[in-house]
């Protein structure tokens, strides 16, 4: 708009719809929606009895709604009435002095309007993928970042359940997510159990579920003195944790359950015997 004869006033005027949508992906492991934060504005021109314009007229909605991918969120609230005459002039003919009413109408008019805004977002391609907004070089790196938090998470999970697995055992329960029963590992097929110990494969209990199998047996101290089950006995790639109870330390003839968590998933690597052991191969000779 342009106030003056030779200076000139720019003013920035806006007027009509603008729709302002910022949305955000939240995914989770069952379905993934859209955080949608919305704004919108409807305005329209105030014009003078000449035709010129004096101003806007302004109303403003916002807005935020979680929904689901390919759902629709419906936006309403815009509701206007006007009232007023409206004049029709035949052309050139309606221009004309004193006459031209002769060939003008006017007639008065209600309208009453409501805007309904339908915003339906859908998820393209990779977008939840935040190696996409980063350059090539840099992808590796934010690949092996990323598989490392997703590991760190599962056996953090899996920490849980096995914590609370071996409570409910400690406590004469049946492990909670785990179904009992069957057949399984012996104790003796899970540990390297001494002689001073004695293992009956008689006595053992299964549970376990997609994940996690718990091996429960049974160990006698069959000496005269006073024995420590080690729980190291019980180590392997595959195991998870170890429990004895009510304790580890036996007076003789006492005996005490043993509680071995293992990943039956998990692949079986090739062990190697220690060079501290007896069984390490022969020593090596003096070279010096």
């Amino acid at each position: 708009r342009a106030i003056g004869e030779r200076v000139a006033d720019i003013q920035s005027v806006t007027a009509g719809t603008s729709l302002r949508v910022t949305p955000r992906a939240i995914t989770t492991s069952q379905k993934s929606a859209i955080q949608l934060i919305v704004d919108v504005e409807d305005g329209k021109l105030n014009k003078d009895d000449e035709g010129d314009a004096q101003g806007t007229h302004n109303a403003a909605v916002s807005t935020q709604a979680l929904v689901e991918a390919r759902r629709s969120l419906v936006l309403g609230g815009f509701h206007s009435k006007e009232t007023g005459d409206r004049e029709r002039r035949i052309p050139i003919l309606g221009s004309i002095p004193l006459i031209g009413k002769l060939f003008t109408s006017t007639r008065y008019e209600t309208s009453q309007r409501e805007r309904l805004f339908i915003i339906t977002p859908h998820l393209i391609g990779d977008q939840v993928d935040p190696t996409r907004y980063i350059a090539a070089e840099s992808r590796e790196q934010l690949n092996s970042a990323m598989d490392e938090v997703t590991n760190r998470h599962k056996y953090t999970d899996v920490k849980g359940m096995v914590e609370g697995a071996m409570r409910d055992l400690a406590l004469n329960r049946v492990p909670a997510g785990m179904t009992s029963g069957g057949t399984g590992q012996t104790l003796s097929s899970l540990c390297r159990i001494s002689g001073a110990f004695g293992s009956d494969f008689r006595r053992h209990q299964w549970y376990g579920n997609s994940s996690v199998q718990i091996t429960v047996g049974v160990i006698t101290n069959n000496t005269q003195q006073t024995q420590r089950f080690d729980e190291s006995l019980c180590r392997s790639d595959r195991t998870l944790a170890v429990a004895v109870w009510p304790r580890g330390e036996l007076r003789p003839g006492e005996s005490a359950e043993v509680f071995v968590a293992f990943d039956s998933n998990a692949p079986s690597r090739p062990s190697r015997a220690s060079l501290l052991s007896s069984a390490g191969g022969a020593p090596a000779k003096n070279l010096y």
